[in-house]
């Protein structure tokens, strides 16, 4: 039964699924060039870039970034079915897309302790809110008070809010808020991050809306 539900539609979904989710882990597991250093298991090399850029914790704000472009590709994606279901739903999509592209982009250019105190509000707020609308219901729109079904892309979307949460409380508790926007800045990891975010999110926002 499931690898026949696999073979019929969903192989997709679980190779997305499963390539995202092995980079993400491969960037926690993986020690970076950095956590090394200070380890002391690597010599420490001169660098040009300032030691306090290069050696902050970066990588957390990335993958928080990386969490709110997956999550706005998720919504820009459903927000033509939501505007055509209800003008309130459409412009909520709209809205929160648009805000988490643009919090993305202030993270890796001018993070700080309000704009990542406010990513956490936001993407925590967001998670809520999947929650009360599937096991709850909203009463705001045409729904009246129905609650929606689960599906895979809302879940991604919800799984990479949580994780932009958990990264951004983990960058302010480091207490070493740097800009991340600079390419030298990625490692490995956080670039193929990027790269199956940039990759795997539109296909798997195709795939479900097809089917």
């Amino acid at each position: 039964m499931i690898s026949g539900a696999v073979l019929g539609g969903h192989l997709v979904h679980v190779i997305v699924f499963g390539t995202w989710g092995l980079v993400v882990a491969l960037f926690v597991i993986w020690p970076t060039k950095a956590r090394q250093n200070e380890a002391g298991g690597a010599p420490q090399v001169v660098s040009p870039c300032p030691p306090d850029l290069e050696t902050a914790g970066s990588s957390w704000t990335q993958a928080a970034f990386l969490g709110l472009v997956a999550a706005a590709t998720c919504h820009f994606a459903v927000m033509p079915a939501h505007f055509e279901q209800s003008w309130i739903y459409g412009t909520f999509f709209l809205g929160a897309a648009s805000c988490q592209v643009g919090f993305g982009v202030l993270l890796l250019a001018r993070p700080s302790k309000r704009i990542l105190v406010a990513a956490v509000a936001g993407s925590l707020a967001i998670v809520v809110l999947w929650f009360v609308s599937r096991f709850i219901g909203v009463s705001i729109g045409p729904d009246n008070g129905g609650t929606e079904s689960i599906g895979v892309l809302d879940t991604f979307s919800t799984v990479a809010e949580a994780i932009t949460a958990l990264c951004c409380l983990i960058e302010l508790a480091s207490h070493r808020i740097q800009p991340a926007w600079r390419w030298s800045l990625w490692s490995l990891q956080t670039r193929l991050a990027l790269l199956a975010t940039v990759v795997g999110v539109p296909v798997l926002a195709a795939v479900s809306n097809r089917g």
